[in-house]
């Protein structure tokens, strides 16, 4: 009997196809009892900023949460940061990754985001853990943070948010526009009309909006922009919060042999910077995101580095943060810095300072 693999094929297909939309009406159902107060989310003593996004990975929520920690320093404010931690140890238990001038946890315990957003951010304190009202609370009464930002937070409906904001890459904001499995939608495009304002990352200055943004919102643009390179032990954790990191000019990269590696949603993007950059990549290996590096990986990725007369190994912030230690000799690792830059940066600041002080007002 010859086997029908077309079949199979429609088979797992529908399969697929019921399950995404299974998972968007759980979704829709969630959020609609929050909105309609059926289920009361936890409120803290003072505001709560969520930065999230409607899609799996690739938006830049850590970049954003860390631009928009500074632009609340720049106010006078003391924000903290909480995180859930994904793909650390203390996930479920939690833990304060950083007090605002040391570092406590390891990526393996807090995940890696959480540590690199707390070495790039002196005197604000970071914390990871399912319960975020616990830890809200903690850097509210213990810590003296009196703004509260959520980092990926846009469906953590179980702590109330003052301000809900939005990010969608610009050019595919919801992808194929189908919710998990089939695409790569946490929860149906609709849901975005929950945020009080929408933020293009990956845009042009004058990217449109989607059309399904409710009008009258504000929709702000912003761009990852690369702003230097940090040798690896500038990123070490655990370790101290430094005021300033050296760090190398984008120029240094220019006529050189780069071997590149990276471990996050858009390793091709990543390559692409390196290469707009000047590099001359001899070596390029790409991971899944969040991948964590084995010492037998790294020697061997720095071997071949050698091997093809690599004057350099570069990879992200992001990876960098989860070596621990990198094999000896030649050649040196380097991490690319980017930024995530707001067109109209001042826009984006007055619009965040009147949403709290109409808070406060209250």
């Amino acid at each position: 009997m010859i086997r029908d693999d077309s079949q199979d094929d429609d088979n797992v297909k529908k399969a697929i196809t019921g399950a995404a939309r299974i998972y968007a009406k759980a979704a829709s159902i969630k959020a609609g009892l929050y909105l309609r107060g059926v289920i009361r989310p936890t409120r803290l003593s003072r505001p709560v900023i969520s930065i999230g996004n409607l899609t799996v990975g690739g938006t830049g929520k850590t970049p954003a949460a860390i631009a928009v920690a500074k632009l609340l320093k720049d106010m006078g404010r003391n924000p903290a940061i909480l995180s859930r931690g994904y793909g650390g140890t203390l996930q479920k238990r939690g833990g304060l990754v950083s007090d605002g001038n040391l570092v406590r946890l390891s990526p393996g315990e807090a995940g890696d985001e959480p540590c690199l957003m707390a070495l790039a951010l002196p005197s604000v304190p970071v914390a990871v853990g399912r319960n975020r009202a616990a830890n809200g609370a903690f850097c509210i009464n213990k810590l003296g943070s009196d703004v509260i930002l959520l980092d990926d937070g846009f469906q953590h409906l179980t702590l109330y948010r003052d301000i809900n904001i939005v990010l969608a890459d610009a050019e595919r904001p919801f992808g194929n526009g189908r919710t998990l499995p089939r695409g790569p939608l946490r929860e149906p495009a609709c849901e975005i009309e929950r945020a009080d304002a929408l933020v293009l990352s990956r845009a042009l200055p004058y990217s449109p909006a989607p059309e399904i943004w409710p009008s009258g919102r504000p929709c702000f643009r912003a761009c990852h922009r690369p702003t230097g390179f940090l040798e690896h032990e500038f990123l070490n954790a655990p370790g101290p919060v430094s005021e300033t990191r050296p760090m190398l000019p984008l120029s240094f990269l220019k006529g050189k042999r780069v071997a590149a590696f990276s471990g996050i949603a858009d390793n091709a993007g990543f390559f692409d910077t390196v290469a707009e950059l000047g590099g001359k990549i001899v070596l390029r290996r790409g991971f899944d995101d969040h991948h964590p590096y084995t010492a037998d990986e790294l020697k061997g990725l720095f071997a071949d580095a050698r091997k093809l007369g690599a004057d350099l190994v570069v990879t992200t912030e992001k990876d960098a943060v989860r070596i621990a230690e990198i094999p000896g000799g030649f050649p040196p690792l380097l991490a690319l810095c980017v930024e995530f830059s707001f067109y109209g940066e001042a826009l984006f600041a007055e619009w965040l300072k009147k949403s709290l002080e109409t808070l406060e007002d209250r």
